[in-house]
């Protein structure tokens, strides 16, 4: 899937999790996702140091797409849940 394509949908919601430590991050997304449709997408603004660690729960562990956009000082992931 081309990540161009999946930057222009519609996003849902987005968070700020940058800064956030241990399960902090994890919990406010679930929560999210709870009150998300199937194929919406959550937007979740990370760094370096946590997005590795939410990329594989929310998309290997979860099964939900994960698209990764790098940007200079941050990392996009858009999340279309399941």
């Amino acid at each position: 899937m081309n990540p161009q394509s999946n930057d222009q949908a519609e996003v849902f919601s987005t968070l700020d999790v940058r800064g956030m430590v241990c399960s902090k991050p994890v919990i406010k997304i679930k929560i999210q996702l709870k009150k998300m449709k199937s194929s919406e997408i959550l937007e979740v603004i990370a760094t370096e140091n946590n997005f590795r660690d939410l990329k594989r729960l929310f998309g290997e562990s979860m099964g939900h797409q994960i698209i990764e956009i790098r940007e200079e000082d941050q990392i996009r992931l858009l999340i279309t849940k399941s």
